[in-house]
């Protein structure tokens, strides 16, 4: 497998979350703004003033029509894609680090610094249910299933709980290690799995319906145990940031290691990416924090 770079930006800060839709890339900032960049101008055609601190993640609604973000002031806001400030969603106490977005564009769920998680009811604003303190670190991801059935949190505490959307009870609870971080967690296309990315080096899947809190299958080989690398997942493919500034992918079925892609960027990390079709989209970031991040948009080779 390789890479051929479409487009390459020099960041005017760092990047912490990147969200595709069509051509467009939406990316939040540590400076608390959001830059919307068009991939067939090769330019950004929004910036905005987001957040009185660092954005820490951002997503386009299903319909690609708006950009919702959260960040260290503690709010959540929604944005058309010229910049206006459309609502905001108030009710955290602490950073605000995580957002999923349902399939029928209805439910949002945001998760906490303070453990909390808070269900939002996107159209009319307003919250429908806060679960508190229902890890005992920081909340690190949240997700919905394709069918909005269930949802899931996942924490720095090293578990992720499954929980029932319509009666808002916890239904399950996995974890490889208590000791190990939970940084990502993400609903497979169907719903009965779960992959989850932690500070050990390695990305599990999970049968959310299994009795036995047993990974079903390890991917591993990348460098993770101090950053959030960025993962991304395909019907056949597990992708996966590195602290080696490389880009690792792996055969689902199999677990196999099946290309390495280098971003010959020395002393950086890819902190976020996104996998759509052919192009894959990812940024890095300085791990000493002493030079520029970088956007970058690849189209993926063949093996």
């Amino acid at each position: 497998m390789s890479l051929t770079t479409k487009l390459e930006v020099t960041l005017p800060n760092y990047p912490t979350s990147i969200s595709s839709y069509g051509s467009k890339l939406c990316l939040g900032f540590t400076d608390g703004k959001i830059r919307i960049y068009d991939v067939h101008q090769e330019r950004c055609i929004t910036e905005i003033d987001a957040h009185d601190f660092g954005v820490n993640k951002v997503l386009f609604d299903k319909l690609g029509q708006l950009v919702i973000s959260c960040g260290d002031d503690g709010q959540i806001k929604l944005w058309e894609l010229e910049g206006q400030l459309v609502g905001s969603l108030l009710g955290h106490t602490n950073y605000v680090q995580s957002l999923a977005l349902d399939s029928r564009n209805l439910l949002l769920l945001s998760g906490d610094t303070d453990n909390s998680c808070i269900l939002w009811d996107v159209r009319n604003l307003l919250d429908i249910n806060t679960f508190y303190h229902v890890h005992s670190e920081a909340v690190s991801s949240v997700d919905f299933s394709a069918d909005s059935s269930v949802f899931l949190s996942a924490s720095y505490d090293g578990t992720v709980h499954i929980w029932d959307t319509m009666s808002l009870n916890s239904i399950k609870t996995i974890s490889f290690s208590r000791n190990v971080p939970v940084v990502s967690a993400k609903f497979l296309k169907h719903q009965d799995y779960i992959f989850s990315a932690c500070l050990n080096h390695k990305i599990y899947l999970w049968d959310v319906m299994q009795v036995k809190s047993l990974p079903l299958k390890t991917y591993s080989g990348h460098s993770n145990m101090h950053f959030r690398c960025g993962n991304s997942f395909t019907d056949n493919l597990v992708y996966s940031g590195s602290e080696d500034a490389k880009i690792y992918a792996w055969d689902l079925e199999s677990e196999n290691l099946v290309g390495v892609l280098n971003t010959y960027k020395e002393g950086f990390v890819v902190n976020s990416l996104e996998v759509q079709g052919e192009l894959l989209a990812y940024t890095l970031i300085d791990k000493e924090f002493n030079e520029e991040g970088c956007l970058r948009l690849a189209k993926l080779e063949e093996f």
